[in-house]
């Protein structure tokens, strides 16, 4: 199992594109074999699996994924003070709440990135929510099928070299399905029973014409009216 860590790519102001890759990290350790076998010597270094309970997750967020953010992203935009980066976290079971979590909320503290990031878990049963699972995961999945690695330390290799020569062109491209995604989860009014609008964005590309952001729809601009006219009335109560 890896945790994968993604944001969208983009051009900065100096001219400069930035792909977007986080990083990637396995779950799990090398560690010596305590004692000889038909396949390997004793003190060779093998691959032990971890369990992803919630202790696990939240190491790999604290020690792996919020340093790399903070290493990685732009430095114009982390030093914006009215800039958030907002983490999104899906809801397996191992994952924690971001508001009740002591850890967590300690260690951003300690960081000094309470103001600066946010964490929030995914709506359930909303897979097509997360740029992940539309379409990079499975190129991933592409690259390791070829290779079709059998160690644990060549899946891995694998894994990660998939990771890091993904196109960021094409990460932009989720990242546009992403949108269109919401807008159409907004129209279906939450449910997930809709297709993946189909942009044709390589064309769109090719032609100079692919969006930087695509309107929000109708019941997305209702919604919010709603939202502010609620607010407005709970102030005046």
């Amino acid at each position: 199992m890896f945790m994968s860590a993604i944001a969208r790519p983009r051009t900065l102001p100096d001219g400069t594109y930035w792909d977007g890759k986080i990083g990637i990290w396995p779950f799990g350790k090398f560690e010596p074999a305590k004692r000889d076998s038909v396949n390997r010597k004793k003190g060779t270094l093998e691959w032990k699996n971890q369990s992803v309970d919630t202790e696990e997750y939240r190491s790999m967020m604290l020690n792996n994924v919020i340093p790399a953010i903070c290493n990685k992203w732009p430095a114009g935009e982390f030093s914006n003070p009215h800039m958030k980066i907002r983490v999104q976290q899906d809801g397996a079971p191992a994952h924690f709440d971001e508001k009740k979590d002591e850890e967590w909320i300690e260690y951003l503290e300690a960081m000094g990135l309470t103001d600066k990031l946010v964490l929030y878990t995914q709506p359930p049963n909303s897979p097509d929510l997360n740029c992940n699972d539309l379409g990079f995961f499975h190129a991933i999945d592409a690259v390791y099928q070829r290779e079709n690695p059998k160690k644990h330390g060549d899946i891995i290799a694998c894994v990660e070299r998939a990771y890091w020569a993904f196109d960021p062109k094409r990460l932009n491209h989720i990242w546009l399905t992403h949108m269109s995604v919401m807008n159409e989860t907004l129209k279906a009014h939450g449910n997930n029973d809709f297709k993946i609008p189909h942009m044709k964005k390589q064309q769109l590309e090719r032609n100079g014409m692919l969006p930087k952001v695509l309107d929000a729809v109708e019941e997305a601009r209702d919604m919010l009216q709603v939202a502010q006219s609620d607010a407005e009335g709970a102030m005046v109560e």
